[in-house]
């Protein structure tokens, strides 16, 4: 009689999930001999394989903050693989996450800060500041950063006069004189470089009257005796 070969292996199933098939032979073994009625039953068998649910992509987020506001950042959007209640985990076998290139415009930049202003004191505190640029493209925003840079300079203690001496004794009693009075500059440190503004004496006249005078001489008187 003839007779079947043993069923092979099932085959793969035709899908991951959603609902497919598989299927498995086997064969007839004829004897070798003339007019012999073929195997009893099916040589092929399926059955519906893979029934769970496939898993479902979400719709696409709104596109990510760019990560720069120019000079070429990027941006993202996202979607997610949504799996079905009771299924087994599949995967969705699309991309969940796409990029692109966002914000190529030129960014604004700064010149070079300039040199230091000059102190605007020599001594005892004063200010200097030093500037930058903006430079913008067309429709872009400001740089970031300060475009004006101040500090504190010559911060040394100035040096100082001492009150004026009492003016000298006069040149002349009359006629015109003159008179002097010093004062003294005094330094914060023997190595300063500074001094003080203004001269550390002064002059001025004194006794403008006139002198007085001798008038000419009178004639002899006469001699009182001959």
């Amino acid at each position: 009689c003839p007779d079947w070969t043993n069923w092979t292996n099932w085959t793969e199933c035709s899908a991951t999930c959603g609902g497919g098939s598989r299927f498995k032979v086997r064969e007839c073994v004829l004897p070798d001999v003339r007019n012999v009625q073929q195997c009893p039953g099916p040589d092929k068998i399926s059955e519906e394989c893979n029934e769970d649910p496939c898993p479902s992509l979400t719709e696409w987020s709104d596109w990510s903050e760019c990560s720069l506001t120019c000079g070429g950042g990027t941006r993202s959007k996202r979607r997610e693989c949504v799996y079905p209640r009771n299924s087994v985990k599949n995967d969705c076998l699309e991309r969940l996450e796409i990029s692109e290139s966002c914000n190529q415009q030129v960014c604004p930049a700064f010149t070079e800060w300039t040199d230091w202003t000059e102190c605007t004191k020599t001594c005892g505190g004063g200010v200097r500041k030093k500037v930058r640029e903006c430079v913008l493209p067309k429709s872009v925003g400001g740089c970031l950063g300060d475009s004006e840079y101040e500090e504190a300079c010559n911060e040394q203690s100035c040096p100082v006069w001492t009150d004026w001496t009492e003016w000298t004794e006069c040149t002349k009693s009359c006629d015109g004189g003159t008179q002097r009075r010093e004062r003294k500059c005094v330094l914060p440190n023997e190595k300063s470089a500074l001094f003080c503004p203004g001269p550390d004496n002064e002059e001025r006249e004194c006794n403008l009257n006139r002198c007085p005078t001798w008038t000419s001489w009178t004639e002899w008187t006469p001699c009182t005796k001959t």
